[in-house]
């Protein structure tokens, strides 16, 4: 039980190395009691003149094909799912129908297909859940996307008035301190921006930390609150800046470093999770899925679903995933990236993109379509099936 990166382990020292062990053993202990609550999963099976050997033949297959569908549910505890399958033999024509009906505590999803095979049944099943389950999850984690958004920019709003009377007052660190606990979400996107672009090596100013990148929206905020644009959102405001510094960023020569700094308060923790005792409540889920990896949901940038492409990027996993989607985003030219990062991962629509970029909505609709299309195909170069 090595860790992966043992340079890093070996920098920092006996102790680090220590710890790392320490890791491994707790998250390889997490796994087998996943793995347990896996085999104890919820299944129940419906059979309709269907024999006895067929019934074992199904129930075989299909816990194979499921492997791969509880990589996609590991968002939700196993004992939270329950699966329901109904197989009918359909002797005219000798076909089978199978219907897998999956229990989450966000929804329900269904999956049908009748085929002249059972086998053919199964892996046609597995198939559509697959699909299903994907789309349900993004769809969970747009809509907890949408909802905190709308809450912030209301908490925002209510705070305006009272920014721009400490701005008028000239009253500096009451007004940082008003407005800095609004940027913990913008910080977070920081980070996730920041280290695709260090990974990817467009990050020039390679010191540069999402507390640089909030101090100086903070800063660059408090200078020009007089002079905003009114019309504009306070939030997609505040995420232009920060963009505006992270284009600064990845320009040479390196940004200077900020004159001015802010001082940071006692940092403040973040918002806690809905706790464990409130898992059937379906907050608890959509907390849990606004933070998931966005490399899962590109299902709509795979041209024909069954194309053997398609089956290839099917079969790669959530890192590979990852990794693909980040070099190819990279490739992409500036304009491109921004407009693709901020509608795939941080999940804004066309005209709030169009506000925090600053450009024509036309422009950006144009941007998202032609840098979609490049990413699809790069997504999918060197894809191959194995036989």
């Amino acid at each position: 039980m090595i860790c992966p990166d043992v340079a890093r382990c070996l920098r920092w020292g006996a102790g680090g190395m220590q710890a790392c062990v320490r890791i491994r053993l707790i998250e390889f202990e997490s796994k087998l009691r996943r793995e347990q609550r896996v085999r104890n999963m919820d299944e129940h099976w419906v059979f309709d003149d269907v024999a006895e050997a067929d019934r074992e033949m199904a129930r075989q297959r299909w816990a194979e094909k499921v492997k791969p569908l509880q990589k996609l549910l590991r968002s939700y505890e196993p004992d939270k799912l329950s699966w329901r399958m109904t197989l009918y033999h359909i002797p005219r024509g000798s076909q089978w129908q199978l219907r897998a009906v999956l229990l989450l505590p966000t929804g329900t999803l269904v999956a049908e297909t009748t085929e002249r095979t059972l086998e053919e049944a199964i892996d046609r099943v597995a198939d559509k859940m697959r699909r299903e389950i994907r789309k349900h999850k993004e769809l969970v984690r747009q809509d907890y996307i949408i909802r905190r958004r709308r809450e912030q920019r209301q908490h925002l709003s209510a705070a305006g008035s009272y920014l721009q009377e400490d701005v008028e007052k000239r009253r500096r660190e009451a007004f940082f301190a008003l407005l800095r606990p609004h940027l913990r979400d913008l910080k977070k996107e920081v980070a996730q921006r920041l280290r695709f672009l260090r990974n990817e090596g467009l990050l020039h100013e390679t010191g540069l930390t999402p507390e640089d990148v909030v101090d100086d929206v903070l800063l660059r905020a408090w200078s020009e609150y007089a002079e905003r644009p009114t019309k504009i959102d306070l939030q997609l405001w505040l995420t232009r800046l920060a963009q505006q510094r992270l284009e600064q960023a990845c320009q040479e020569p390196a940004a200077a470093p900020l004159t001015d700094a802010v001082q940071e308060p006692p940092a403040a923790p973040d918002e806690p999770l809905t706790p464990d005792e409130d898992m059937d409540e379906p907050e608890y889920w959509l907390e849990r899925f606004e933070s998931s990896y966005f490399a899962n949901y590109l299902e709509d940038l795979i041209p024909d679903p069954d194309s053997e492409s398609a089956q290839w990027w099917a079969s790669l996993s959530d890192e590979e995933r990852q990794e693909r989607f980040e070099k190819a985003l990279g490739e992409l030219p500036a304009d491109q990236r921004d407009a693709l990062w901020l509608q795939i991962v941080a999940g804004y629509e066309a005209h709030d993109i169009a506000v925090i970029l600053d450009r024509d909505p036309g422009e950006i609709e144009s941007l998202i379509q032609q840098g979609r299309k490049a990413l699809s195909e790069k997504l999918l170069r060197g894809a191959t099936v194995a036989p």
